[in-house]
């Protein structure tokens, strides 16, 4: 995995790996399209380089199973990308069943024209969590999948515009590879397909104290997380992924 460098922040390759200023993502306003216990949805961060488009009549809607390329990392479970050749289109997309640790937001720029990038902790590990997906998916291509609907149709968006889909890179899901590194849950406040892979990944990372499990124990990594977080987690975490995976 290459190792790459972030304006004004160190990064990390995934395989060493172990609000702010108004665009805090608070974990009470995440969801996806079918919830389990809520109808919420999950920031973004601007950007827009593209040209006009000058025609060609190129799909450019972000449907499931697409092929895109990564562009800006907002933290470390959000990020842009462009679908199209010609002028691509801009989207930004949420990943599905993984939930990272919260951090704080600075306008940054970068080789896609800058957004909103973790800069610090908001939650222990947030801003290590951004820079493990950094290292992972920055100016990659990947594959979008997206539950609910049939491959071909558009993928579900949340309340701020996101897009609610898997990122498929080399064979392997980007949100199960995070919690596999320890950089981020598994979102079980709402439904993903890919429930029970995180869940297993996520005990991975426990079990081998990799990521932010290096640090302590659950109840000391829950005691850096914000009420919320720890309130999801507790409430739902360990009896739906033990569903999800048994």
């Amino acid at each position: 995995m290459r190792s790459l460098v972030i304006p004004m922040i160190c990064t990390l390759s995934l395989t060493s790996l172990g609000a702010c200023d108004g665009v805090d993502e608070g974990r009470d306003a995440t969801a996806s399209s079918t919830t389990e216990d809520a109808t919420q949805v999950e920031d973004t961060g601007p950007l827009d380089t593209a040209l006009p488009d000058i025609g060609g009549g190129e799909d450019k809607a972000l449907r499931n199973g697409v092929t895109a390329r990564v562009g800006h990392i907002v933290d470390g479970d959000t990020f842009d990308v462009y679908v199209g050749t010609i002028a691509p289109k801009k989207y930004a997309v949420r990943m599905r069943g993984l939930a990272a640790p919260e951090c704080f937001k600075s306008y940054v720029s970068d080789d896609f024209g800058g957004g909103y990038s973790c800069t610090s902790d908001d939650e222990l590990y947030g801003l290590a969590s951004f820079q493990a997906l950094y290292a992972m998916l920055h100016d990659t291509t990947v594959r979008l999948t997206c539950d609910d609907v049939a491959l071909g149709e558009l993928c579900p968006t949340d309340i701020y515009d996101r897009y609610l889909a898997y990122a498929e890179l080399d064979g392997k899901d980007a949100a199960t590879e995070m919690a596999r590194a320890g950089a981020g849950f598994s979102y079980t406040d709402y439904a993903a397909s890919k429930r029970g892979a995180i869940c297993t990944a996520e005990y991975e990372a426990k079990a081998a104290q990799r990521g932010m499990w290096a640090l302590g124990d659950l109840d000391y990594i829950l005691s850096k997380m914000h009420a919320d977080t720890r309130s999801w987690y507790n409430r739902s975490h360990e009896s739906r992924c033990q569903a999800a995976i048994h």
